[in-house]
């Protein structure tokens, strides 16, 4: 990082140091922290919401047999699984201003947690909540954020996940969960801030 301050190199690190000079807004520490927010929302990120889809589809054979037989929904998979079982579990967010949310004060220069995963839970919002529907309307969703703050790198997981859930279909025709190992999700999974697995046990 301090090699690519000094002398800026024709690949991405490059492109972000001079990205935050140009802003004016150059730090180590904000460049350092840009970086590791791509790397986990590149890497990681994408790798939970790949078992995130088959530990869903695994857990609900019905919507298994439609993908295999229409290959067509593994989007629609993919966008329910990132309701259903989604990675990311909330998002800390800056409050700008002094303001009340729902009877609670919230003073300026407190962080809030906004939790994804309740959210994804609303009644009001998602009939049926609890069910896992391939008909759900498209991208219907918070796992990507929303508005300034959404995902720039969503186009790319789509399809990385797609990818990857169609070859993995294709080449196990038989895959299912092995039912004597219980599939176990928690918060921190793999030792960073996501809400997924430490390994998917399946049998082919």
């Amino acid at each position: 990082m301090r090699q690519e301050s000094r002398e800026r190199g024709d690949n991405m690190l490059g492109e972000i140091v001079r990205a935050f000079e140009a802003d004016d807004a150059y730090s180590l520490e904000a460049v350092t922290t840009a970086v590791v927010s791509l790397l986990l929302g590149g890497f990681e990120t994408t790798i939970q919401m790949m078992s995130a889809t088959v530990s869903s589809l695994l857990l609900n054979p019905d919507a298994l047999a439609q993908v295999r037989a229409e290959p067509g929904l593994a989007e629609a998979a993919i966008d329910e699984s990132f309701r259903w079982a989604n990675p990311t579990a909330g998002l800390y967010r800056l409050v700008v201003r002094d303001t009340e949310l729902a009877g609670t004060a919230l003073a300026a220069g407190s962080l809030v947690y906004l939790c994804i995963a309740a959210a994804h839970f609303d009644e009001q919002v998602y009939s049926d909540a609890e069910t896992f529907r391939l008909d759900r309307r498209g991208g219907a969703h918070l796992g990507f954020g929303i508005g300034p703050h959404y995902c720039v790198g969503a186009p790319l997981a789509r399809i990385e996940v797609t990818a990857a859930l169609t070859a993995l279909l294709d080449a196990c025709p038989g895959l299912r969960l092995d039912p004597d190992t219980p599939l176990s999700f928690h918060y921190g999974a793999r030792g960073f801030v996501q809400h997924g697995t430490e390994a998917l046990p399946v049998l082919t």
